[in-house]
């Protein structure tokens, strides 16, 4: 598989550049209302980008390096105060199955003190419109770029992933040198519907079984049965190897997930990382709480349309309990993320 990077980073005080013209919208993506900035010498408007051309890379994919240009802008979150130079600690931030380029978390955390990456792998910009197999080389180039950054302090990164991406941030953590913690929010703990590829290892997915689907009395789509149980002995050849993974782990999993049970998959994989002597994960599991667990403000997202599915999918929570899940989970990750990539700028927010 060959193609681009589709990616933006943010920091609490970095400059904005594009180096192939001016910036693409994401498909599917939300819009964050947030305000970009440009480089300190520069003014702009609040939800202004100033674009500038930066250089062509040589990176290498699926093992043959090759010469290709890339796209990335960098976005300064303007908040009341300045955070200093940096450098700040690295964050690779990864969304789920619904693809594009989503940038909201990132950018909250950015107004936390950290550089973060929001990571595109699939449905946008050149990028394949569908994932058919996850080549982890495109996520171990991604982060040696954005470890080569001055204003991103190693010597390694952090990577938050929610539902697909929180079974990429569990390969990342799993396979590459580069991550030395992860965060993951309502994912699988083995390749569902998507095999993985990285130099010599392949682990082959477990086809979605979408025969189990339900409708529900509302109308709505439930992949609650989808993903199938991870304890299946039939299953163990897709699983990830958690216990190859030296950094820590954090699952944060939501007990009225409609999507999948997440809770069963972050239990399993903790489990089978004790077996091999590995303790250093972690969980946090919410009662209540839906499968889009955001950070707190962020309204319950109960179902809603999903790529080209003709029906809503269905993802789960309570109002109530699902908003206090979100308040406590944003300030664990980001406490799980400073202690392990070092302390943060200031921050007024």
């Amino acid at each position: 598989m060959r193609f681009r990077f589709s990616h933006r980073l943010a920091s609490p005080y970095l400059s904005s550049f594009c180096s192939r013209g001016s910036r693409a919208k994401s498909r599917g993506a939300r819009q964050s209302n947030s305000p970009l900035g440009a480089r300190p010498r520069d003014r702009a408007l609040p939800g202004k980008a100033l674009p500038w051309r930066g250089s062509d890379k040589v990176l290498g994919t699926c093992g043959a390096p090759r010469e290709r240009s890339w796209r990335l802008q960098l976005l300064r979150v303007l908040s009341h105060s300045s955070r200093g130079p940096g450098p700040f600690p690295g964050v690779i931030d990864l969304f789920g199955g619904s693809g594009g380029l989503i940038e909201f978390r990132a950018i909250l955390l950015a107004n936390r003190g950290f550089a973060v990456l929001a990571l595109a792998f699939f449905g946008y910009d050149d990028l394949p419109q569908t994932l058919e197999e996850v080549d982890l080389e495109y996520f171990e180039e991604a982060s040696t770029l954005l470890l080569k950054h001055p204003k991103v302090r190693g010597p390694g990164l952090g990577v938050v992933g929610l539902s697909k991406g929180s079974e990429i941030a569990l390969a990342m953590i799993t396979f590459l040198d580069q991550i030395v913690a992860a965060v993951c929010i309502n994912g699988a703990t083995g390749m569902r519907g998507a095999s993985l590829r990285f130099r010599d290892v392949y682990i082959p997915a477990i086809p979605y079984a979408v025969e189990k689907v339900l409708i529900t009395e509302m109308g709505t789509m439930s992949s609650y049965h989808v993903m199938e149980d991870p304890l299946d002995e039939r299953h163990h050849s897709s699983a990830i190897p958690l216990e190859k993974a030296q950094g820590p782990v954090l699952f944060v999993v939501s007990e009225s997930d409609q999507s999948l049970n997440s809770k069963l998959f972050a239990e399993a994989a903790i489990a089978r990382a004790k077996q091999h002597g590995k303790r250093n994960c972690a969980l946090l599991s919410y009662p209540g709480a839906g499968h889009l667990l955001e950070p707190p403000g962020s309204p319950l997202c109960y179902c809603s349309a999903f790529r080209s599915i003709s029906l809503p999918n269905q993802w789960g929570g309570e109002v109530e309990l699902h908003a206090k899940a979100q308040e406590h989970s944003w300030k664990e990750i980001q406490k799980f993320l400073e202690l392990h990539l070092g302390p943060v700028g200031k921050s007024n927010f």
